[in-house]
């Protein structure tokens, strides 16, 4: 609850009334969830913050006496890294890493947690674009891959953060790298509508336009099947191969019409006549 004051009463009383060891114990104790005082305080958003810098203030206490980073909870295997990532708090990252040697520092903030997410594909799949940046700053891997085979990349395409992705590519993102489905951010940017992206990907990053899918399902495919005009439109555009055909012999213009996108079907027609 960002009361620092009290955190610092309830250290100094430990240590005047025990051991230092005995500190160090109290300070990292772990609820039935595995999760430290640490894991608590890296939940706190800015939003959250009343008195200023009183995050970073519990935060270093903390450290300060003995906290350790390294502590995952028990069901999803999380560090405090993973918790900060959620709220994208980065003056609380910003302290943790000040604490930190580069070697520690690279060591933590790329752990994977149960499903194979790093705080780095926790924050880009939430938009944190400063916190995402501190991250990248101190070495946070772009080439890391969850349970599904899902990237950073893909996390942030999936919901059309541009800025992010920007950076994720910067620091050597691959651009056509592939989920265990066979999707690619531009797949999952064309799929979700969000046209801004789905055209920064193939201009200025070169994304192959008709890239397949497991399926055979090009980015066109995907965005006929899920109702997106603006992307359709676009990528008709950019040349995408209106006549591709995923692994049941289906064209974009087949899905556009099982799931009754009828706009979608009828952009195809107006373009493409024949394919009626």
């Amino acid at each position: 609850n960002c009361h620092p004051e009290i955190v610092n009463h309830l250290i100094k009383f430990v240590k005047v009334r025990h051991a230092p060891d005995t500190v160090i114990n109290y300070i990292n104790a772990t609820n039935s969830d595995g999760e430290t005082a640490l894991h608590k305080v890296c939940t706190i958003t800015k939003d959250e913050v009343k008195v200023p810098d009183s995050d970073k203030e519990i935060v270093k206490m903390l450290l300060e006496n003995g906290a350790d980073v390294g502590i995952q909870s028990k069901t999803t295997n999380e560090t405090c890294f993973h918790y900060c990532a959620v709220g994208g708090n980065n003056d609380v990252l910003l302290q943790m890493l000040s604490h930190m040697t580069v070697t520690d520092t690279q060591k933590a903030i790329n752990r994977q947690s149960s499903i194979g997410w790093t705080p780095l594909l926790i924050a880009c799949h939430k938009g944190h674009m400063e916190f995402v940046t501190t991250l990248l700053a101190n070495h946070a891997r772009v080439d890391v891959f969850d349970a599904e085979g899902r990237s950073a990349l893909h996390l942030a395409s999936e919901r059309g953060y541009l800025q992010v992705c920007d950076a994720l590519l910067n620091n050597k993102a691959f651009i056509n790298s592939k989920s265990r489905v066979g999707r690619t951010a531009l797949h999952l940017a064309a799929m979700n509508g969000f046209s801004h992206l789905v055209k920064f990907l193939i201009r200025d990053h070169n994304a192959v336009i008709d890239i397949l899918t497991l399926r055979k399902q090009t980015p066109l495919h995907l965005a006929a099947g899920n109702g997106q005009l603006e992307v359709c439109k676009l990528l008709l555009e950019l040349n995408a191969n209106i006549d591709a055909t995923d692994d049941l012999g289906q064209k974009p213009i087949h899905v556009a019409a099982q799931n009754n996108f009828s706009e979608v079907a009828k952009l195809f027609l107006e373009q493409h006549p024949q394919l009626v």
